[in-house]
């Protein structure tokens, strides 16, 4: 009876030494893939060859690509993971003009900065110069007034801030910037941009704007998207032939054309 009782023990203490000398054999493979991490990550970090050659700049359209590179504070020869990306699309970012940055390193040496601008959709009148906007109201920049001619040009609202890459509100008439915030997204979905020259907000936030042929169109308050809507579709036909008069859209149920 021991000697079975000793047999079984035995095989019970063999059977649990089993998977502890797997857990030991597995330990030296652990190790040395960490060694090799650390070699390769030492390689990358401290070899030539992972240096920064090219800084390539994508997707801008009116800002030349040296002065984003620039802006990044990146440079060549730097060592690619070192290199802090993060920061340089920190610093990009405070260009006012541009809207989205992505970074990406394509080793061996390569940096690919990807930009989207902002997109200016109108200007608003601020003494002798015109600020520049885009359709989430950021100022992008700042110009004389007679250099504003090929997009709208608001009237009316006095703003707080008129420093480029803030967005424009207003301490006396917010009522007023929440207008023109909502007339350049209606507007930015048509063709009317270029055809009109300036949009007048009054007091009362009436709205009045004036097209390129001289004609005057009435909003008056509320319901925008819709006279929008159904001055896109009367100008081609009804209104760009025409010089002057005036287009009341005051009313929608009751649309007056005169001259």
């Amino acid at each position: 009876m021991s000697t079975y009782e000793n047999e079984n023990t035995n095989t019970h203490t063999q059977s649990e030494k089993k998977p502890s000398n797997k857990k030991l054999s597995k330990r030296p493979n652990i190790f040395i893939i960490l060694c090799l991490i650390a070699a390769i990550t030492g390689c990358i970090m401290f070899s030539f060859i992972f240096n920064i050659t090219d800084i390539v700049v994508e997707g801008n359209e009116t800002i030349d690509a040296n002065i984003i590179k620039i802006q990044s504070k990146l440079v060549t020869g730097e060592n690619i993971l070192k290199a802090n990306t993060a920061k340089a699309r920190e610093n990009i970012l405070k260009n006012p003009i541009i809207d989205t940055v992505t970074i990406k390193r394509v080793f061996p040496g390569t940096i690919k900065i990807t930009i989207a601008e902002c997109k200016k959709i109108a200007y608003i009148k601020f003494a002798s110069n015109a600020l520049a906007i885009d359709k989430k109201g950021k100022i992008l920049e700042v110009m004389p007034l007679n250099q504003a001619s090929d997009l709208p040009v608001f009237s009316g609202v006095t703003l707080n801030d008129t420093t480029p890459g803030e967005t424009i509100s207003s301490h006396d008439n917010q009522e007023g910037i929440d207008t023109i915030k909502e007339l350049i997204d209606h507007l930015s979905k048509t063709e009317l941009t270029g055809e009109i020259s300036t949009i007048s907000i009054d007091k009362y936030n009436n709205v009045t704007l004036t097209l390129k042929n001289e004609m005057t169109v009435i909003f008056g308050k509320g319901n925008l998207e819709y006279k929008v809507a159904y001055l896109e579709v009367a100008y081609p036909s009804d209104l760009s032939h025409k010089s002057g008069g005036r287009f009341d859209l005051s009313d929608p149920n009751k649309v007056i054309l005169t001259g």
